[in-house]
């Protein structure tokens, strides 16, 4: 999409509150468990990494939306079902990953209008979704890093992205962290 154009991406799968949180739930917990898979020895050095690279993406993906839900919950937030669609803001990365961006099956939770909580939740619940994404790669790179070859670079790989997602999250106008903080 080019610039001043809607960026908003279309949903390719709605679900349910329940479905949405068991499905992430699940594939999060099948992400740890790739990473411990390819802690054990007897795969050869390149399997062991790829499959932690799929278990670090699968908790990536699936660590955001939730959170957003837990806390927008616990602050009175209401939400109305889960979508999965690629990200929003494919414009913003280069060329290459903008097109991984926009395909990568990322979840949305979708919150229910009127919001009814106060500013602070729902800066609280704009949060979350960031944070949490960035704590549970985070652990799940270092875990590579210990424990699979290959792991020093993948963690790198995964420290450098998230240190940008987490810049553009607080800097950019829609970053979640800078919409967080707005005074609404």
């Amino acid at each position: 999409m080019t610039p001043g154009t809607d960026r908003r991406a279309a949903f390719r799968l709605t679900t349910t509150i329940a479905v949405g949180n068991l499905a992430q739930a699940s594939l999060t917990i099948a992400g740890a468990a790739l990473l411990f898979a390819a802690a054990q020895t007897g795969m050869t050095p390149g399997v062991r990494t790829a499959i932690a690279i799929v278990g670090i993406v699968a908790i990536y993906l699936d660590t955001h939306s939730i959170a957003h839900w837990a806390v927008g919950r616990a602050v009175g937030i209401g939400f109305d079902g889960y979508a999965i669609a690629g990200t929003a803001k494919a414009h913003r990365y280069p060329p290459v990953m903008r097109q991984l961006m926009a395909h990568a099956p990322f979840w949305v939770a979708r919150i229910r209008r009127p919001v009814g909580a106060s500013s602070r939740g729902r800066g609280l619940m704009l949060a979350a979704g960031q944070l949490s994404t960035t704590i549970t790669t985070f652990a799940a790179a270092a875990y590579a890093w210990r424990r699979v070859p290959g792991g020093g670079v993948t963690f790198l790989v995964v420290l450098v992205w998230l240190g940008v997602t987490t810049i553009f999250g607080a800097v950019l106008p829609e970053g979640e962290y800078r919409r967080a903080l707005r005074p609404r």
